[in-house]
């Protein structure tokens, strides 16, 4: 995936900005201004919690080499958004760019021939059960072409509420598995495996650097929980896969949940 760089990056909503369909709060289809100049984008009003919680998996995901759009912390002027709430006292937005024209999101579930036409799947079926995000589908993509979708909309991922063991029994993962025979089922995950060593190998400090949570007002603290949330899940992520694809085992050996990586601020 061609990637300008790892990092959450900063611009400003010029006006003229047009809402489009949305799950949750409210999105705009809007111009905006970057270090590379004017650029479309779509322009999510949340809360604080919210947008650290998107940047963090946009951010995992560019370094994971996903096909992750641009990420921006977008600055709007109240005055351009008209009726619409702003998220947030310090009128900062979550942006992706639109670099695709022609995109349009998946609202259909996925067939089983888009699913083995997609190289990424596995590997953004195991990213989705790390983070804890359970409903990719049929909304949270968009489709660029034959088999080649993009991730979007990550903000009821990493819930507070969960711990760093549990299933979150991920929407492509289940899909994967389907009909298949126990050999297939253990050679999906071997390869889930390898998306696990990732996880491990992460530089923690590296991430949280790239997330500038200098210009995210109150992320530091929901950063660090996130962080320390992945940190320790990926040490449970082998048994969680086992579980999440049906693989029965007469033991599933579960680390001793460990201290955080880092500390909180």
């Amino acid at each position: 995936m061609p990637t300008k760089g790892f990092q959450i990056e900063l611009a400003t909503a010029y006006p003229g900005a047009q809402p489009v369909q949305s799950s949750k709060g409210t999105t705009l289809k809007a111009e905006i201004a970057t270090d590379q100049g004017r650029k479309d984008a779509y322009v999510k009003l949340l809360n604080i919690d919210d947008i650290a919680r998107e940047a963090i998996c946009a951010v995992l995901a560019r370094k994971l080499q996903l096909p992750m759009l641009q990420p921006y912390y977008v600055q709007v002027d109240p005055t351009i958004i008209g009726n619409y709430r702003a998220g947030n006292i310090h009128h900062i937005a979550f942006g992706l760019e639109a670099e695709e024209a022609s995109t349009f999101r998946v609202i259909h579930h996925l067939t089983e021939e888009e699913i083995s036409g997609w190289s990424d799947v596995l590997r953004v079926a195991v990213f989705d059960e790390w983070i804890y995000n359970r409903d990719r589908i049929p909304n949270n993509l968009i489709f660029t072409g034959e088999g080649r979708f993009r991730l979007i909309d990550h903000d009821e991922a990493l819930p507070n509420y969960v711990s760093p063991d549990a299933c979150s029994n991920a929407q492509l993962l289940h899909h994967l598995a389907r009909n298949k025979s126990e050999v297939e089922l253990y050679q999906i995950r071997r390869k889930a495996f390898g998306c696990i060593e990732e996880y491990q190998s992460i530089n923690w400090d590296e991430i949280y650097n790239l997330l500038l949570p200098d210009s995210l007002p109150g992320s530091a603290p929901i950063f660090s929980r996130c962080i320390e949330f992945l940190s320790i899940r990926s040490k449970n992520m082998r048994a969680i896969i086992t579980q999440s694809l049906g693989i029965k085992q007469q033991e599933l050996n579960l680390p001793t949940l460990g201290k955080t990586v880092r500390e909180e601020e």
